[in-house]
């Protein structure tokens, strides 16, 4: 129960702790979903607010310099943003008050969903979430910090916008909307795909390029799939097979070559193409100008 302004606890409410507009009716704060409440009362009203998504805490560390942000997938990003629209819906004139949590690195991944929701279904530009997020710009360089790769939050949210600007991600495309051919994800298809029970297989390039984990080494040529310790293990045939039904005409393998699995995608038209194809003779944890070019050239030219 909400208490009256006269009997509210002060709060103290930085810069950066304030309530954080960032489109229409949606704002974050960084607190946990109580204090949130709080903060809300505070600033505005007729309001929800909406607790900090669950995350995998296994790289959460208190040591800020041991921390690393790792984007959230797709799916991630879909069921976020599904949740917001049934909210949206169920609360038509709320604001939306998203808690972002006290801990920076779920701060961070919460900030960084609600920045691809605007994106994708706003139709904000990448120019006005950045501007919106003015006041976590100091938060998100705290993981520049941890990574080589220097700004990941800012780059890893522009190739969301990229890839909205593309059309190849619309969370509003159904599969009974579009051809197989489709230039966009289908999340359908894309959330079937991309489970671990399923042979965790992750579009990037709708209709042109996708990832798959190598199959596993603890079956025999000819079995699809197994479980165990656990886990679920897929064969080469199972890929072959499922290659073949999707039209995938080129597999390019980026470990060392298994000739008993290059032969199961021959088998199904699949050709097999190498790092010793693409130029790369020696094995390091980065690829060469020369090696990634030609895996560009080999997939632009796949048919």
């Amino acid at each position: 129960r909400l208490m009256h302004a006269a009997h509210r606890p002060k709060v103290n409410v930085g810069c950066c702790r304030r309530l954080i507009h960032v489109y229409g009716r949606q704002y974050i704060t960084l607190y946990e979903e109580e204090e949130a409440g709080k903060v809300a009362q505070h600033e505005t009203s007729n309001y929800v607010v909406i607790p900090a998504p669950s995350f995998d805490n296994a790289s959460q560390s208190k040591d800020k310099s041991k921390c690393t942000f790792h984007p959230p997938s797709l799916t991630e990003i879909y069921k976020f943003d599904e949740m917001v629209q049934n909210l949206s819906r169920r609360n038509p004139t709320q604001k939306l008050i998203f808690s972002a949590g006290s801990e920076w690195l779920v701060r961070v991944r919460t900030s960084f969903l609600v920045g691809c929701h605007a994106m994708i279904s706003h139709e904000m530009d990448f120019e006005s979430v950045f501007s919106a997020f003015q006041k976590l710009h100091d938060l998100f360089g705290l993981v520049s910090s941890t990574e080589e790769a220097g700004s990941s939050v800012w780059s890893s949210m522009s190739a969301i916008f990229q890839a909205k600007q593309h059309n190849w991600i619309d969370f509003k495309v159904t599969f009974e909307m579009t051809s197989v051919k489709s230039s966009t994800i289908l999340m359908e298809e894309y959330l079937h795909y991309a489970s671990h029970v399923n042979g965790a297989i992750f579009t990037i390039v709708p209709g042109k390029l996708l990832f798959f984990l190598s199959p596993s080494s603890k079956l025999k040529t000819e079995e699809p799939w197994c479980d165990l310790d656990g886990k679920r293990h897929f064969g080469a045939i199972y890929y072959a097979e499922l290659f073949a039904y999707l039209g995938i005409r080129m597999v390019v393998r980026l470990e060392d070559a298994d000739a008993e699995e290059t032969a199961v995608f021959e088998r199904y038209g699949s050709t097999v193409c190498t790092l010793e194809d693409l130029g790369c003779t020696e094995r390091s944890e980065r690829f060469s100008l020369q090696t990634i070019s030609r895996f560009v050239e080999v997939c632009r030219h796949a048919r």
